[in-house]
């Protein structure tokens, strides 16, 4: 996984909206900043007051740091400080988002850029968590009463969403400043995880990403036009030339697949003209699984595939290939966790299908031509879910005695398995507490002696696909058992055991 860039100080409790981003080496303007060791022992103890459950003497302690920072025009400590306050506040002030709001609403006019852009998306971020943890109210208003725009404790759902959408454009303003604002000085108020610094270069792209994560992941409850704007032409799928190129048109004005679509053409657009192709592949492959999830197309996911295979051609012996691969493989294999399936669709039967073959198959191209990628990793990771066994199976409700009975029998990347019955004693529980099928369980029964074991030689399956078979269990007297089936000979709990105590 991509390390994480978010806004820092608690400000996930206000906006869960992870981001990507990198330093552009080619960025030009640097904001001039003061030393952040300057305010070192402020913070220190802003900190130990908030820790021993003091926030309204930190907030004093905060409070001068955004006043002196302020008349330093010290932008990044003074966004500092103003996240801080928010955190602090919330803890004991009942309508802090309001308060906060409207202060920063009086002051963004005086406010230089960029500063004022991040203060519009983080207003934007804060208006939407008011929303939801006011939506059962808010739901009840039809239409924004005449002489209360400017208290939003009686908004309706559409203002919200318009002011919303209003302060994410404006978070976007004077993008060609944004372009080329190094990120890096901002780093005081960011979280950076690993490799986050790798995709998403200038501060264009992290506010254009802020905003797209929120249109892609936020769905209000308003009212739907006669006619929504929908991505319903093969196009949205095209390359990111053809992508950008395309007019949109729409009347639905509170469209959120709208404004996310809106932006992808505005970033693709800028990082076509940029030599930084890791940053377009990261941009252009999510702006693709964002076509993709907002799509009514039938076979959605088939154009998508056909997508990203185009896109890797083009890129082919580039190392972010390997992100594309991944993609690709993921695409083929659907979600292995939860078992749902892509609907790719079959020339020849025009079924909804997975190959697992073919995912397995793209894993290890980009292991092999990429191995130190980050999407080679993220490969091994699959390639090993696509490997992985699985034994699962089910006797009958009752069985007769001296008589052979059946067991179905499901299992996945498994050519062997391996079966003993044991005699139980009705009296005696041969379940722990931590359960019957526990590791601490399976290795007790398995120092006990069978009654009978045996192997089973299943059919060879190389589709990586759970097939089933019926088998027949040998005839066994009346009495209690518990039943063992294993993909190893040794029964060992680091594989596939599955017991189940049964009566004849």
């Amino acid at each position: 996984m991509k390390g994480l860039l978010k806004i820092a100080l608690g400000i996930t409790l206000l906006m869960q909206l992870p981001l990507f981003a990198q330093i552009d080496q080619h960025s030009k303007t640097k904001i001039p900043t003061m030393s952040a060791s300057k305010y070192t022992h402020n913070w220190e103890k802003a900190d130990s007051l908030n820790k021993a459950g003091l926030p309204g003497q930190a907030l004093e302690v905060v409070n001068e740091i955004a006043k002196n920072t302020l008349a330093e025009d010290n932008m990044p400590l003074y966004l500092k400080a103003v996240l801080y306050q928010v955190m602090l506040k919330s803890q004991f002030e009942s309508d802090y988002l309001i308060h906060f709001i409207t202060e920063t609403e009086e002051s963004l006019s005086s406010r230089q850029e960029p500063a004022k852009q991040i203060m519009h998306s983080i207003l934007a971020g804060l208006y939407w968590k008011y929303y939801e943890e006011n939506q059962h109210l808010i739901y009840d208003r039809t239409r924004l009463p005449e002489g209360s725009e400017d208290n939003m404790r009686l908004w309706d759902a559409s203002t919200f969403i318009r002011t919303i959408v209003a302060h994410y454009t404006a978070s976007l303003a004077n993008s060609n400043l944004l372009r080329h604002t190094d990120l890096k000085n901002y780093d005081v108020i960011l979280e950076t995880g690993e490799n986050s610094k790798q995709f998403r270069p200038t501060l264009y792209d992290f506010l254009a990403n802020r905003a797209i994560e929120f249109y892609n992941s936020q769905q209000a409850t308003v009212t739907i036009p006669i006619k929504p704007f929908q991505l319903n032409t093969p196009e949205y799928f095209g390359d990111a030339q053809t992508f950008v190129n395309l007019k949109l048109n729409s009347n639905d004005t509170l469209s959120f697949i709208y404004e996310g679509t809106r932006i992808y053409q505005q970033l693709l657009a800028w990082r076509l003209s940029r030599p930084d192709t890791l940053a377009f592949i990261d941009a252009d492959l999510h702006r693709l699984n964002f076509v993709k999830q907002h799509s009514p197309l039938p076979g959605s996911d088939s154009l998508y595939l056909h997508a990203l295979i185009r896109l890797e051609k083009a890129y082919s012996t580039h190392p972010a290939t390997a992100d594309i691969m991944f993609a690709i493989a993921s695409a083929y294999a659907g979600n292995l966790a939860v078992g749902t399936y892509p609907v790719l669709l079959d020339d020849k039967t025009q079924n909804g299908i997975r190959n697992l073959v073919k995912a397995h198959a793209w894993c290890e191209k980009a292991i092999n031509s990429f191995p130190q990628s980050l999407g080679a990793q993220n490969c091994q990771i699959l390639k090993q879910q696509i490997e992985a066994t699985s034994i699962d199976f089910q006797l009958p409700e009752a069985a007769l005695p001296d008589k052979a009975f059946p067991l179905f029998l499901e299992f996945k990347n498994t050519d062997t398995i391996w079966i003993k019955i044991l005699k139980a004693d009705p009296d005696e529980p041969v379940s722990t507490p931590a359960g019957l099928n526990s590791p601490e369980n399976l290795a007790t029964l398995n120092l006990l002696k069978p009654l009978i074991k045996w192997s089973v030689d299943l059919p060879k399956m190389i589709d990586f696909e759970s097939h089933s078979v019926d088998l027949i269990m040998p005839e066994l007297e009346r009495g209690f058992y518990t039943l063992i089936i294993a993909d190893n000979e040794q029964f060992n709990t680091s594989g596939n055991n599955l017991a189940i105590t049964f009566t004849i």
